[in-house]
């Protein structure tokens, strides 16, 4: 919303439903034009291009494999020279520890019961993280106290 106040064009795509409808009734309340899809990341519409890509909290909520292919798609539909933002949880804590979960080989949990129920999740090591980059630029990475990352990263190529 911050984005299209600024005057951006924008468009938005979450695997929710109800989140891209709610986003469309927030848009359309403040008059703003913002495009909306619904859809997993990893499918991602290939035919436009974005000058900026902002995936926080997306990659490290599906399988390792998924998120490989979401990070194809985010790097196709990037223009080269395009930011991108990619914001990751931290390493699980003791209240994650807690919550019934079982875990896949890749090292993705799903949780089992609560509020998080069924929710996958997954912890990047950094390392994963930066072959997930290739073919960007890391440009400055910001690592919050309860451990969450952030990387700014710009598409290589002209």
């Amino acid at each position: 919303m911050a984005l299209a106040r600024a005057g951006f064009r924008v468009t938005a795509t979450d695997i929710s439903q109800l989140a891209i409808e709610r986003l469309r009734a927030w848009a359309a309340e403040e008059k703003l034009p913002i495009e909306t899809f619904v859809g997993p990341a990893q499918e991602l519409p290939l035919a436009q291009r974005f000058d900026a890509v902002i995936a926080n909290s997306v990659l490290d909520h599906m399988f390792k494999e998924e998120a490989e292919e979401a990070m194809r798609r985010l790097r196709a539909v990037l223009r080269p020279g395009g930011l991108l933002l990619l914001g990751m949880d931290g390493p699980p804590d003791e209240e994650d520890k807690a919550w019934p979960h079982v875990v896949f080989p890749d090292g993705t949990w799903q949780f089992l019961g609560g509020r998080r129920d069924h929710m996958l999740w997954r912890f990047w090591p950094d390392e994963e993280i930066i072959v997930l980059l290739c073919g960007f630029r890391v440009e400055e990475k910001e690592i919050r106290a309860n451990g969450r990352r952030r990387f700014w990263a710009r598409k290589l190529g002209s």
